[in-house]
Order: structure tokens, then sequence, then C-alpha cells
């Protein structure tokens, strides 16, 4: 019976994230009144809240992709997952359960435990994140000793051999070397086998390729499929490229200002995106093909700033071209759509009282009044949006 029950009951995800907050307190920011102070007389502050309550999971060797616009909270995301944010940054709630256990309420001894050992990240400039004055061995057995005990001679016959295999030529020559004699590609070869050496269960690889030339872009995507499926690895890709994004992927989240907008199956996101900002990214990617004639649709206005954000109000309202008077007043949550894994924040998804199910079919809204004229002029704060201009 166990065994029964066990074979049906749902795999519980490798990672799963819950309401997740972080912000940063900006000194007298922007979205501070003129002259407004705080108690002490000081200039008030602001608070910037680039992650604003993110719902995710990942599953074990699963390659989900988070995508999204420069800003939107890609990277602090990341870094809150491991614990990484620091001052004047701070996770303000939520849950990081990791294998079930909630990261927030770990030790920082506890959760250095967890950095490297199961979960690595790799970042967008593999010489900056290396140490200029140490060798990539040193560096590399460094990691290894701190997670096992092992001797520095095993150290550094374990280097060696996981430079070997992320594919680098002559890996003692390598040992020997200082970041800046190495070429990008290789430093990142070297972060990654850094990653591996401890047997990480979840890589996050935010941004691997943007300092790379496109050859070399190829080659690390091609490294990250293969350990993939050689470890059964799972990744968290973090990229613009929606593209790189299309040939990686197992599922891809949307991400804008801070917050998921539509999560879905790759072939699923691609073929039939629910949200319009998932439409605009996906109508601004050029197609490599010299009979398509279209031209390429440019994303109007500037999102609005995190620091004056709209109140109960959809965020994307300044810039969607699909906006409904509804739009002002709500602020959507990501659900499920029909009730499949499909899941958008939008307005024109979800139950709307007595509207019913509000649903985009063939460019047309359906459930909402054809008279509602379309959302115009919208005002974040005191300044009016780029895209209502």
């Amino acid at each position: 019976m166990d065994d029964q029950n066990s074979a049906t009951s749902p795999q519980l995800p490798l990672l799963e994230v819950r309401e997740l907050r972080a912000e940063f307190c900006v000194a007298g920011g922007v979205g501070a009144s003129k002259g407004s102070k705080d108690a002490t007389g000081a200039r008030a502050n602001c608070v910037l809240r680039a992650v604003d309550g993110v719902n995710v999971q990942l599953h074990d060797g699963e390659i989900l992709g988070l995508v999204g616009e420069s800003g939107s909270g890609k990277t602090v995301f990341s870094l809150a997952l491991l614990r990484l944010i620091q001052p004047p940054g701070r996770i303000a709630g939520g849950q990081i359960l990791w294998e079930g256990r909630d990261l927030l309420h770990l030790s920082e001894a506890d959760v250095r435990k967890v950095r490297g050992r199961e979960m690595a990240m790799i970042f967008q400039n593999p010489q900056l994140s290396l140490n200029p004055v140490r060798t990539i061995g040193s560096q590399l057995s460094a990691v290894l000793r701190l997670h096992h005990a092992i001797s520095p001679h095993q150290a550094r016959e374990q280097s060696a051999h996981w430079l070997r295999e992320v594919g680098v030529p002559d890996p003692e020559r390598v040992l020997e070397a200082y970041p800046h004699e190495l070429s990008g590609g290789l430093c990142q070869r070297v972060m990654i086998a850094m990653a591996l050496s401890c047997r990480s269960k979840l890589l996050i690889a935010d941004e691997p390729t943007a300092a790379l030339d496109v050859t070399i872009q190829a080659q690390i995507m091609d490294l990250l499929l293969e350990l993939r499926q050689r470890y059964g690895m799972a990744i968290l890709l973090v990229s613009h490229d929606l593209g790189l994004i299309a040939r990686m992927c197992d599922r891809i989240a949307v991400m804008y200002l801070g917050r998921i907008v539509e999560v879905a199956a790759a072939t699923e996101l691609y073929d039939s995106p629910l949200h319009p900002y998932t439409k605009a990214l996906l109508r601004a990617v050029p197609v490599p093909d010299p009979h398509h004639r279209e031209k390429l649709q440019v994303l109007e206005g500037e999102p609005p700033s995190q620091l004056r954000l709209p109140h109960g109000s959809c965020r994307f309202l300044g810039r969607c071209p699909e906006a409904v008077d509804r739009c002002r007043t709500t602020d959507p949550p990501l659900i499920a759509v029909n009730g499949t894994t499909h899941e958008v924040a939008c307005v024109h998804y979800g139950a709307l009282g007595e509207a019913g199910l509000v649903e985009v079919k063939d460019g047309e809204k359906q459930g909402v009044d054809p008279s509602s004229p379309p959302a115009r002029n919208v005002i974040w704060g005191d300044q009016e949006s780029e895209a209502s201009r």
C-alpha cells in the first residue's frame, strides 16, 4: 500500500519559492517628497522592491528559464535564493523551500553548507567572479576542501578532473594560470567546473553567456545541456535572450517589475503566449529568415520607476495594447488558466465576478464589454507614462 501511495503521490519540487520579497532602502530617493525627512531629521528613505511576491517551482533535473527586460528583478531574485543580498538590500519576506527546508530560517553557517555543495551560481562576467590574485588551481582546491574532507593533493587531482569534465584543454596548465591569462569562455568553464565539483543539485546561471562571443555562447549552452543529461542537475537559466531560452529550457517564467507574470512549458509559451508583455517580448525577437519581411515590433514606453509603482492596478497598464478599464483597478495575481499548468497574471484570464472567465481568443476579448474604451493617459505618481504620450 505504501508503494502504491508513493507511486501516485506528486513529486515534491526541488526548490519552491513562495511570496518572496526582496527590497532595497534608498536614502532620499526620488519616491520621497521634496524636502521630506524622517523622525531623526535625516532625508526620508524609500523602499525599492526589486522582487515582489514571486512564486515559482523548480523540479529535479529541470531547466527553468527566467526572462524579462533589464531591471525586472531577475538577478536580485537569483541572489536571494542563496541569501547573497547585501545591505542596503534585504529579503523582506516569503519562503525559499529547498528540499522542504526554508532557507530563510537557517543560520548563516547552515546556509554556507547549502551554497556550493547543493546550490551553486555562475555569473554574467566570469573573469570578475574569480579572484584575480589567486591561481585557478588554488581557487578550485579551496572550494573542494571547504565542502569535503580531502587533502591538498586530492583537491588538486579533483580540480583537474572537473576541468576535463567541462572540456578545458590542458587542465594542468589552466590550474597554474591566473584569471586574466584565460579567455572569457575558459573562465566560464572554470566557474561551471567549480559548481560541478561539489555535485550541486541546482545550478543558477545568471546571464552565463552575456560577456562571451556568439560561438563561445553556443559551446557553453551545449555544455550545460550535456551536464544536465549526465548528472541530472537542475538549472535556473536567467537571460533576456528569448532565442537562447527557447532552445534550452523545459519551462519559462516571464518576469516584469519584480513579479512573475506568466509561467508555462517552453513550447506552449512560444506557441500560445497569453500575457501582453510576453507577446510583446516575442514580437521583438528577430527571425533569421531572409523571406520573413515583417518588421520587428518595439515595446513602447518604459517601465514605471520601482520607487513609484502603481497601487491597485496592473503594473503593465501604461504599456499594454490590450488594456481595459478593469486594469486600472485590478492588480491581477498569477493563476492557472483553465486548470492547466499554464499560469498568467492578467485580468483577461481569470474569474471576474459576474463577467465570468475573460479570455483573449483569436485577438478578441471574450467576456468584456466591447464598448469599454482602452486605458489611456495612465499616470504613475505625478508623471505621465511614456506609453501614453
